[in-house]
């Protein structure tokens, strides 16, 4: 038995802004952002209670492809049966950062309280930037970066990893990423092994954090794990090459010793309001 509300989700079109003020709820049901609608806002919302012991009975976020300048901010996302966050068919321009993502859950697919399907972005030409998001209690796609066959960038920068029984980052061969001053704390597997065959620069040393500065003008901040499993060491260049295109857009970290006061302390909607944003809200 499930709730057909959350297979019916509110449709957000162009030029529109939802903002919950860090107090708005929306139970048993999602949003669905149309195709190629563009201009949006997702602020200061909790969504929550979608079916979460059946699979396929609702997503939280689902951009239907060709979105551009998708901005989801300050939000908190538990107990849904599908994806927290997916993207759809044509490439999406999206952010999403300030958000929690909590997976716990007694009705879990992977059998370890935690919640299997994060994120997802395999559109074809997505461009993403994942900044200073707290997932924890999640087990899989946290989040998943491309599909083979398909071609995508992005960015994932002082995003807090914790207590997760499988894995965090899953990239693909299409994907193209950089990925710095992030933190792992009790991740089983911060990156899975089939991750390197995407084009990933992953910072996972001091050398690396310098190279970046003859591709972005800066140095990198090294990602930090304690208590996890190992980081996969990611240095293709291109990666770098490609980002630089459009460094102006690009997210500058802090350094990862810094991320776990700053998450809680500004993460999620009730804390909309002691917000501070930094550069512009939809990155290249």
């Amino acid at each position: 038995k499930y709730d057909k509300a959350g297979l019916e989700p509110l449709i957000v079109g162009s030029n529109k802004s939802i903002i919950g003020s860090g107090a708005g709820v929306l139970n048993g049901k999602g949003l669905q952002i149309k195709k190629d609608a563009e201009n949006i806002i997702i602020q200061g919302l909790e969504i929550r209670n979608l079916n979460p012991s059946i699979v396929w009975a609702g997503d939280a976020i689902d951009l239907q492809g060709g979105n551009d300048g998708v901005w989801i901010d300050h939000i908190k996302i538990s107990l849904v049966g599908r994806m927290f966050i997916v993207t759809q068919s044509d490439g999406s321009r999206v952010t999403v950062s300030n958000s929690e993502f909590d997976g716990q859950t007694t009705t879990s697919a992977s059998c370890n309280g935690d919640h299997y399907w994060t994120m997802m972005f395999y559109g074809k030409g997505d461009r993403v930037t994942l900044d200073r998001n707290f997932y924890h209690d999640v087990s899989g796609r946290a989040p998943k970066l491309g599909r083979d066959g398909t071609t995508g960038t992005f960015q994932a920068t002082n995003n807090y990893f914790k207590n997760m029984q499988g894995h965090a980052f899953d990239i693909y061969s299409g994907a193209t990423a950089l990925i710095e001053g992030n933190v792992f704390e009790t991740v089983k597997t911060p990156f899975t092994s089939s991750s390197n065959k995407g084009t990933v620069y992953n910072v996972p040393d001091s050398a690396a954090a310098s190279a970046c500065s003859s591709f972005l003008g800066r140095a990198c901040e090294v990602n930090k794990a304690s208590g996890s499993g190992a980081l996969l060491s990611l240095k293709t260049t291109s990666a770098l090459s490609t980002l630089a295109k459009s460094k102006s857009f690009l997210v500058k970290p802090v350094a990862a010793s810094q991320v776990s006061s700053i998450i809680s302390s500004s993460v999620g909607p009730t804390r909309l309001k002691a917000r501070s944003i930094r550069g512009r809200w939809v990155r290249y």
